[in-house]
């Protein structure tokens, strides 16, 4: 029978081994309000001109997917995203953010909860360094790929110079699989990240939302390989295949934000097949990628083909430059602020949606 002696140099030991367990990060979420009806949540693909931005709100925490454009790319007071951001975060906490041609208010910035950047190309974190800079984020979240791109150091240091931020960095915080609560009926699970991926649309964050009893699948820029008509099957290795192999459990989803702008690297009719999404959003602009405007033909074709509701960012980019009424600067010659699209999930499972004309 051991001595007291011995118990207690026992426990001290298995003290200090816990002590020096490395935990991975985790983030930072809201406190969860108590039980009740079923909430509300609303995502919103910004019209961003030929980019990406969603916007994911519930009860109880925000969300940021991506932030970025090719061509509506002005910053400061003039960023379209801090624009759109408003409505739900209040004025921006530092001054030289301000819109001065905006109403005053008196209510005060509130937190972003998460900020995810898919991976580091220019039409999805142009934006994103004002949105650290003008407003408090208690979560970032990025794939590991490191961007190569003044864009993208500008990034990095917004995030380290404000205080209180957790970042989070694929392959060494965070890998495939990982999940995480968002609120009291909201949750997240990555679904792919790859920083080692040797393309860095391939490292896209593949992020699956659950909204209550509706799921959300974002695709970010990850691919199924090259350009190809989508019944091709998914090129070996690409991000696509890897999916499928988790099973259509796992991909299920109600709405689809679809990947790389709707082109024809990405949704494959057999991804397509094993998520079986009944609303798709397409966040596309004008200006070519490689000397194609998105989305490509064929991917719109197959959505529809599989009875697919199909919601668009660009319906508008014709009129829009030079619009009287925008969400942010009206009439400045960018293509976006003119038809954001709106997914409203009810009591945890009706979905409505809307596109919104420009209004601030």
């Amino acid at each position: 029978m051991p001595t007291a002696r011995a118990s207690i140099v026992a426990v001290l030991a298995f003290v200090a081994g816990c002590a020096g367990y490395a935990r991975p990060v985790e983030p930072r979420p809201r406190p969860p309000r108590p039980s009740g009806p079923a909430p509300s949540f609303t995502l919103t693909a910004f019209d961003v001109g030929t980019g990406l931005a969603v916007f994911v709100r519930g009860e109880d925490f925000t969300l940021l997917y991506d932030g970025g454009s090719n061509d509506d790319r002005k910053l400061g007071p003039d960023n379209r995203l801090l624009a759109y951001l408003r409505p739900a975060l209040g004025p921006p906490d530092a001054a030289e953010c301000a819109d001065e041609d905006a109403p005053r208010s008196n209510e005060s910035s509130r937190t972003l909860d998460h900020l995810f950047l898919s991976h580091p190309h220019r039409d999805h974190l142009q934006l994103l360094p004002d949105v650290l800079r003008c407003h408090h984020v208690a979560n970032v979240w990025e794939s590991g790929l490191e961007g190569d791109t003044a864009g993208y150091r500008t990034f990095r240091d917004a995030i380290t110079s404000e205080r209180g931020v957790v970042h989070h960095v694929g392959g060494r915080d965070f890998t495939s699989g990982h999940s995480f609560r968002l609120g009291r009926s909201a949750s997240a699970v990555v679904l792919s990240v790859r920083p080692d991926a040797k393309e860095p649309n391939d490292a896209s964050i593949v992020l699956r939302l659950d909204l209550g009893g509706t799921r959300v699948l974002l695709m970010g820029d990850a691919t199924g390989g090259e350009r190809r008509v989508p019944e091709a099957p998914p090129d070996r290795g690409s991000t696509e295949q890897s999916l499928l192999s988790l099973g259509r459990k796992a991909l299920a989803a109600d709405v689809l934000v679809v990947g790389h702008h709707g082109s024809k690297t990405s949704t494959r009719a057999a991804l397509l097949d094993a998520v079986r999404p009944k609303v798709a959003v397409v966040s596309s602009g004008p200006m070519p990628y490689a000397g194609v405007v998105l989305p490509d033909r064929d991917i719109i074709d197959l959505l529809v083909s599989r009875g697919i509701k199909v919601h668009r960012t660009d319906e508008s980019d014709d009129k829009c430059r030079d619009a009287e009424s925008k969400v942010g600067r009206d009439h400045d010659g960018s293509p976006g602020g003119c038809s954001a699209v709106t997914v409203e999930v009810e009591r945890g499972t009706l979905m409505r949606v809307t596109h919104e004309p420009a209004s601030d």
